[in-house]
């Protein structure tokens, strides 16, 4: 099993959210990786950088496809909410190689219907304005708190709100909205999907609802273990009692891991 990890944050955030889980596993003694997405690197107050509104879902699968190209193993992938499908788009490319995938309370790809009650109620205040979908978009502190921090201690949403950068409109209509993308920028080729495969899901997600993640599983139940946690939402990777979920990977992973050697 590798001991490279590649950790891939999602919408509206930066690799600060894996603080802890990289403190977790680089004492375990793993290298992980933890690039923040394209055009991301930004102070949440200023103006985005004005190509942020043209880039779209492949463009941040290509960055991290480029950078997997150049590791000397293959990685394990971990991404969370959109990283999660960026990993599932890496993983169903034949030509990348993984060794295997974590998916945290992952967007879905093409044909697992995403929207709920709960996440359109997080998303209204973006996609009922005018052409979201050609600028830069950014949940209101609200928002953030119902579909993200739900289960953050209300005492740190103040400072939490402070992480929140804007996210490409484009990226977030092809992941929403399949349907009126003509890339089809979210569509995962199953025949790739061969690598074991972790799915985790949060009872009290607000933004991709456990009972999405559980379809997301079902698409790759073949070779996929589902986690449900019960006490935990989006935020899952910072939420008090984080410890345990990534224990419960490293498990995993060492599980993985025995199998392999024992059939050496």
């Amino acid at each position: 099993m590798s001991t490279t990890i590649l950790m891939i944050h999602g919408m509206m955030t930066t690799a600060i959210c894996w603080m802890a889980y990289r403190g977790f596993f680089e004492k375990l003694g793993y290298r992980c990786l933890v690039p923040t997405l394209r055009h991301h690197e930004m102070r949440p107050d200023r103006i985005p950088d004005p190509r942020l509104s043209e880039t779209g879902l492949l463009d941040y699968v290509d960055d991290m496809e480029q950078l997997i190209q150049g590791l000397p193993e293959p990685p394990i992938v971990l991404g969370h909410s959109l990283g999660g499908l960026i990993a599932q788009i890496l993983i169903g490319r034949s030509r990348v190689r993984v060794s295997a995938g974590v998916l945290i309370t992952p967007a879905p790809p093409q044909g697992v219907f995403l929207f709920t009650r709960r996440n359109l109620r997080t998303l209204a205040g973006i996609v009922l304005r005018p052409r979201w979908w050609r600028s830069a978009c950014r949940l209101s502190s609200a928002a953030t708190s119902y579909g993200v921090f739900n289960r953050m201690p209300i005492g740190m949403h103040e400072r939490l709100h402070s992480f929140i950068v804007p996210e490409s409109g484009r990226t977030l209509l092809q992941v929403g909205f399949p349907v009126f993308d003509s890339e089809k920028a979210s569509r995962v080729d199953g025949r790739g999907m061969t690598v074991p495969l972790l799915v985790i899901g949060a009872a009290h997600d607000n933004l991709v609802p456990s009972s999405v993640v559980k379809r997301i599983h079902g698409k790759y139940r073949a070779n996929a273990v589902y986690r449900e946690y019960d006490n935990h939402a989006h935020f899952i990777i910072s939420e008090p009692g984080w410890e345990r979920v990534a224990g419960d990977i490293h498990a995993w992973l060492e599980g993985l891991a025995g199998r392999r050697h024992g059939r050496e």
